[in-house]
């Protein structure tokens, strides 16, 4: 989780994942003592659903080449980055449905 600005900022979910490979690597403002409610980032994970969406109808055919430097990655272009983002999502909505349905098949 980590500490930002607005209010759902103070526990924003990050797109990127700190994986034990990857536990040297300072995320800048994560804070492990949060323990945020269900709700609660079930809303921060609505609220940033809501931006990311905002975002794509700016992005224009010319924005897809354009250099984003990511944390950890180096600079990629806009289009990896949303290509990433958008499997991302992907696997973990089928990870989770896939849960579910386990979890009430067990109920």
């Amino acid at each position: 989780m980590v500490h930002g600005a607005g209010p759902s900022e103070n526990l924003s979910i990050q797109w990127g994942c700190r994986t034990p490979a990857r536990a040297d690597f300072p995320w800048p403002g994560l804070d492990y003592q949060l323990a945020p409610s269900v709700l609660d980032a079930l809303a921060v994970r609505a609220d940033r659903a809501n931006r990311f969406s905002d975002y794509l109808t700016s992005v224009t055919p010319t924005d897809f080449s354009r250099p984003v430097e990511v944390l950890e990655n180096g600079t990629n272009p806009l289009q990896e980055c949303l290509y990433t983002v958008l499997e991302e999502e992907f696997w973990h909505n089928r990870y989770a449905r896939r849960d579910l349905e386990q979890l009430e098949a067990a109920t």
